[in-house]
């Protein structure tokens, strides 16, 4: 058995990453109301190999020792919680999923201990995920086609001509979840390309992760690498910090990086083009402007900055609407029909079918350029990879596997997983109109309200116009008025707040924020979300005041190690490692609705803390206190 042993924990470490990214299209059965997905499957197999092994390890020092022990006071203060939490579903749920973080950090932690390699087979694996994820992602790009969930529904809102049909997702549910993965991707290419492993391929890592992330749009995910860099250059300041870093550069690797960053800089261009076109309530414009269509569109952007909301409403129901401002659903509109309704005319509008292949011929059409950088990047990153290890049989067997593995995500075991092209089909146009006239310059995007779009969808014309909100009441466009996400995050924080208060500081329980949500208890108005959207609070509302300060003793003691470690003049690029990941996880922690049953989450925090562990010389401690 030990001599199989060392392949078979790489390729257990292989399932864990690739499971890890398939996530919720890779689950394997329902318990309970619970996902039992692939990854948790391989993690719970994982334990029990490395236990039938004598390689499962709970500590090797004090701070793994310390950790372990918070982790075990942690869930049985979740079991204990029962008796008063709000929700025994919810609760077990909760618990389900602490077990499920708390065994990621023994198997992980087991593994870094047990397999002299562990980092040399983690660069790999991540690097061939990394790889094969950026494949499915451009194949999203080229055919605007994406998995059912959240993020598809998301676009049936917003239409077949709005640029989010262009912004790849993948198996990650949504933006926010991909923005996670796409940081820990950045953190661990740049701590390899410092530590002079494989540069090249490291660096173009580090600008398709950056590319893709700004595709996300996700404001904490930039935020997280702007973090990232200004800590890194601060600490760069200290003479003993800079001559740790053994990095080294010749003439033709600093070359060809420059090449890359020269391209990557066209990439960013070409994306900022995208994410600031076909934005909602404004025409996408032509190359053959005239001066009265400039007008328009002055006039149209000068309407949007007064008046607000534009709706587009029918005579039948304008009073009706006059209640309801809100829009509901959003459609692509013919420009020259978009000309008319600015002018203040009445126009008759129907929804026509046209052909599916037009939707993706108008992106690649407008993006064609940034098609073919993105082409170029992977090429040179494929390239590099290729150049960098030595492939052998068992780099085209992990590169084959990922690739089945994720292709059997994707397989349309249930039709769910597969959408309907239906609401890529349509777009509003005169009666008369030839729809084999539109192109992407001749498209617009406008928001329309329920009564009106069902009138539309039922395949009759309808006599529209526009209506803003500067005809409604006062009191009415306050009450409403639809909260910022940032006002609905701040309300969020300040609901887990009361519920740490109305539980004497105790906590709700396991699973209680969500609950208490649901049950309409929270104080401050939050549009009925029901999850916490910061990890904090999510901890500190439900688990207490107990749970967090020893949670938040163990990044502490990691702080008081980086004092430690400038005082001495003992940093490492270990250092930045663990760093960069706290980083990471003090922002893309607030990224997702909740914390604890998010897989990737837990992934983040068990290689901080197992890094962490790694940078004070481990103790011994006898066979038995490392087993559980």
């Amino acid at each position: 058995m030990a001599h199989f042993t060392p392949k078979l924990n790489i390729a257990l470490i292989f399932l864990l990453i690739i499971t890890l990214i398939g996530g919720s299209y890779m689950v394997v059965c329902y318990i309970g109301g619970v996902e039992f997905t692939a990854y948790r499957f391989v993690l719970i197999i994982s334990a029990i190999y490395l236990l039938i092994t004598r390689q499962l390890k709970c500590y090797t020092n004090s701070f793994s020792k310390y950790v372990f022990f918070v982790f075990l006071f942690w869930f049985a203060y979740g079991i204990a919680s029962l008796i008063w939490a709000p929700s025994l579903l919810y609760a077990m749920k909760e618990l389900f999923y602490l077990w499920i973080g708390f065994t990621t950090y023994i198997v992980f932690f087991s593994f870094l201990n047990s397999e002299k390699n562990f980092e040399l087979a983690l660069e790999k694996i991540w690097t061939v995920s990394f790889i094969v994820v950026v494949s499915f992602l451009l194949f999203e790009c080229f055919t605007q086609r994406h998995l059912e969930g959240e993020y598809l529904q998301k676009l049936a809102e917003l239409g077949a001509f709005h640029k989010v049909n262009f912004i790849p997702i993948f198996t990650f549910v949504n933006q926010n979840v991909l923005a996670i993965y796409l940081c820990v991707s950045i953190v661990l290419a740049v701590y390899y390309f410092i530590r002079n492993r494989n540069k090249l391929l490291n660096s173009v890592i580090i600008l398709f992760a950056i590319d893709f992330l700004l595709l996300t749009e996700s404001r904490l995910g930039i935020m997280c690498i702007g973090a990232i860099v200004v800590a890194s250059l601060v600490l760069l300041f200290f003479k003993s910090v800079r001559t740790q870093m053994p990095l080294s550069l010749d003439k033709k690797q600093v070359f060809v990086i420059a090449v890359f960053i020269g391209l990557n800089f066209l990439v960013v261009h070409y994306e900022l083009r995208l994410l600031e076109s076909n934005t909602e309530f404004k025409s996408l414009g032509s190359k053959t402007d005239t001066e009265e269509s400039l007008r328009i569109r002055k006039k149209l952007d000068k309407r949007i900055l007064e008046d607000g909301r534009i709706l587009l409403l029918s005579d039948a129901n304008e009073k009706a609407v006059k209640a309801l401002p809100n829009p509901d659903r959003m459609f692509a509109i013919e420009e020259s029909a978009y000309i008319k309704l600015l002018d203040g005319e009445r126009v008759r509008l129907k929804l026509k079918e046209i052909d599916s292949n037009l939707q993706q011929s108008i992106f690649i059409g407008k993006n064609k350029v940034l098609i073919g950088l993105f082409v170029i990047l992977f090429i040179g990153l494929a390239t590099c990879y290729f150049a960098a290890f030595q492939f052998k049989k068992t780099d085209i067997v992990m590169i084959l596997s990922c690739i089945a593995l994720f292709m059997i995500a994707l397989v349309p075991w249930h039709p769910f997983k597969y959408p309907s092209d239906h609401y890529k089909k349509l777009v509003l146009t005169e009666s008369g109109f030839d729809v084999l006239q539109i192109s992407s310059d001749r498209v617009g995007i406008i928001s329309v309200v329920a009564l009106t779009g069902n009138l539309l969808e039922k395949g009759g014309e309808t006599e529209t116009f526009l209506y803003s909100d500067r005809n409604l009441p006062q009191e009415r466009r306050f009450i409403y008025e639809k909260l910022s996400s940032n006002t609905i995050r701040k309300n969020l924080v300040l609901n887990g707040l009361e519920y740490l208060k109305s539980s004497h500081y105790m906590g709700l329980g396991a699973g209680g924020f969500q609950v208490c949500n649901m049950k309409k208890m929270n104080k401050y108005p939050d549009d009925g979300v029901g999850g916490a959207h910061n990890f904090v609070i999510e901890i500190l509302s439900q688990y207490g005041i107990i749970v967090f300060l020893l949670l938040l003793s163990i990044f502490s003691w990691i702080g008081i190690e980086f004092i430690r470690a400038l005082r001495t003049k003992r940093w490492s690029e270990k250092h930045f490692l663990v760093l960069w990941l706290f980083i990471t996880l003090i922002f893309m922690g607030n990224s997702n609705s909740t914390f604890l049953s998010l897989p990737i989450n837990w992934f983040l925090m068990v290689v901080l803390l197992i890094f962490a562990n790694d940078l004070k010389k481990p103790k011994k401690v006898s066979n038995e206190e490392n087993k559980l």
